[in-house]
């Protein structure tokens, strides 16, 4: 019996602490989007990369492709990422 015991309090905190780990990551989320500002941007390349994902004993691999995106800040900077 002693192990059940031991067994079901563990559980327990665990579960707790996922729950309060939860509520913090719901209040950090919302404070950044009441923070955030929108902005317009424009994808102005894909570049292409080899998949690091998969088998690499193929030889012939797969490609995924990324957005190089352009926006302009709220101070007129231009930023490229």
């Amino acid at each position: 019996m002693p192990v059940l015991k031991i067994i079901k309090y563990t559980f327990t905190a665990i579960g707790v602490a996922m729950l309060v780990i939860a509520f913090i990551w719901v209040d950090l989320t919302s404070d950044f989007i009441k923070s955030a500002q929108l902005s317009t941007g424009e994808v102005i390349e894909l570049v292409r990369e080899k998949s690091t994902r998969g088998s690499s004993s193929t030889s012939s691999g797969s490609y995924v492709y990324r957005p190089v995106v352009r926006f302009p800040s709220d101070l007129g900077d231009v930023i490229v990422f």
